[in-house]
């Protein structure tokens, strides 16, 4: 429970975001199945895809609903939000692995939805559909996306020279640049 932990804390703005997401009707989301932070991984090709969702509702043979929430100061645009690598990991891995949380029944693409929250704008949700060509496309895109990343040699890798760049990059450390936890205004 982290209601102790929030009411313990004088971050206002945890608790500011703590108000709103108990403020979230979770009571609209699928109940046979919910999972917080469920981790999926999917072969690709010869490779694995990873996903972790913030919250994953679903019923068996219905509604397949992935919740994301978000601590943006802006909202990005429907179509951002579409296009988004994120969103196609999510809804494909979810699609691809869902019959395991269903006990063998497949979760149907036009059943599925990705559902953006945004803790700063409580009232602004932006909800991603899926489909079955978008599953077909994203396969193909997906896998091709990896095969590119995998073929290519270390040194394509390179640091980028705009270090704003890293202050978001949850690999930053990696690198050794922007040790540190990432700033309460730039957690995505």
């Amino acid at each position: 429970d982290m209601e102790p932990i929030v009411a313990g804390s004088d971050d206002g703005l945890l608790q500011r975001w703590w108000r709103a997401y108990k403020g979230y009707n979770l009571d609209a989301l699928p109940t046979e199945v919910r999972e917080a932070e469920l981790a999926l991984v999917v072969p690709l090709g010869d490779y694995r895809l990873y996903a972790r969702y913030d919250l994953l509702a679903l019923d068996c043979g219905g509604d397949a609903v992935i919740v994301d929430w978000k601590t943006l100061e802006t909202v990005p645009s429907s179509r951002t939000l579409r296009q988004r690598v994120q969103t196609r990991v999510h809804l494909y891995t979810l699609l691809a692995a869902g019959h395991v949380l269903t006990g063998g029944i497949p979760i149907q693409p036009e059943r599925a939805s990705m559902v953006y929250w945004f803790s700063n704008h409580p009232e602004r949700t932006e909800v991603v559909r899926y489909s079955t060509r978008a599953f077909q496309q994203d396969a193909r895109d997906l896998r091709r996306l990896v095969e590119t990343l995998a073929s290519q040699p270390r040194e394509a890798f390179h640091l980028t020279d705009n270090e704003r760049e890293c202050v978001r990059c949850n690999y930053r450390t990696l690198c050794h640049r922007a040790e540190g936890p990432l700033p309460q205004d730039e957690v995505t």
